[in-house]
């Protein structure tokens, strides 16, 4: 979104990522599963966030479709 510091993504597929930043990831519509590092990982569904540290190694996999995310980079 232009003029922010929001990102807003339609997920259709497994995704690698390593944010370079501390970002909050929020589930907008759909279901999506975040695999951690050392196997954890969590299941989010619209409505729910997870803070996402730097420099963390994950994947992102929708379930059921697509997933809309919205990415929140503080300041």
């Amino acid at each position: 979104m232009p003029g922010t510091d929001l990102e807003v993504q339609a997920l259709a597929e497994r995704t690698l990522l390593e944010p370079a930043a501390n970002c909050l990831l929020i589930v907008i519509e759909g279901q999506l599963i975040v695999d951690l590092p050392g196997g954890a990982f969590r299941v989010l569904e619209a409505g729910d966030s997870l803070m996402l540290p730097a420099a963390t190694q994950l994947a992102l996999q929708p379930v059921a479709g697509q997933a809309v995310l919205t990415w929140h980079h503080p300041r």
